[in-house]
């Protein structure tokens, strides 16, 4: 059979996709602000590696935005956990800044300290609040002013004790506090 008719004379598979059309698979990218600037979104998001920092990254999304991020293990070895450290969003932070923030996490990763570990045991519950208000509003949580007023206002009693002296039992009562009370609203407002 000659080459020129081996491809008519092949059956056709829908699962195999000729190798033109098929993604390449790429490894790591001596990247450059240009090629992460050049980095068009796809449906789903996807990640390029540095060859330069093994571990930074850079996250594409399907909105187009982009965002560095550090890949490593905490301590050493297979069985040591993976954690994925955000470094900031492309544009607000440069490439050599990522840089050396990744070079930073990876080596306290390697050191076995776990970077997103929560720290924040003696903050006052209302800056942790605060926090999360800050979080809600870069995501553009439209409800956000509601969630904020609702922990505020059910917890109140408890803003200015350190995050870590809370107990379960607290938390929970005021949680269901916050149920009651949303209840009682959506049943006057089907009567």
């Amino acid at each position: 059979m000659a080459a020129g008719n081996m491809e008519k004379d092949m059956p056709s598979t829908p699962n195999i996709v000729p190798l033109a059309t098929a993604r390449p698979r790429s490894g790591p990218v001596s990247l450059t602000m240009t090629k992460v600037r050049a980095l068009t979104p796809r449906a789903k998001r996807y990640l390029v590696a540095d060859s330069v920092v093994v571990g930074l990254v850079v996250r594409v999304y399907p909105s187009g935005a982009k965002a560095w991020y550090a890949r490593g293990r905490v301590g050493k070895g297979r069985a040591a956990p993976w954690r994925e450290v955000r470094i900031g969003e492309f544009g607000q932070v440069g490439l050599a800044d990522a840089r050396d923030r990744a070079r930073e996490l990876l080596v306290t990763m390697r050191a076995g300290e776990d970077p997103t570990a929560v720290q924040q045991g003696d903050l006052p519950l209302g800056e942790i609040i605060d926090a999360y208000g800050a979080r809600l509003e870069a995501r553009g949580v439209v409800k956000r002013t509601d969630v904020l007023w609702s922990l505020r206002e059910y917890l109140k009693r408890h803003l200015k004790l350190p995050a870590g002296d809370l107990t379960r039992a607290q938390v929970v009562s005021a949680v269901n506090a916050l149920e009651v009370a949303g209840n009682a609203k959506d049943a006057d407002k089907r009567a």
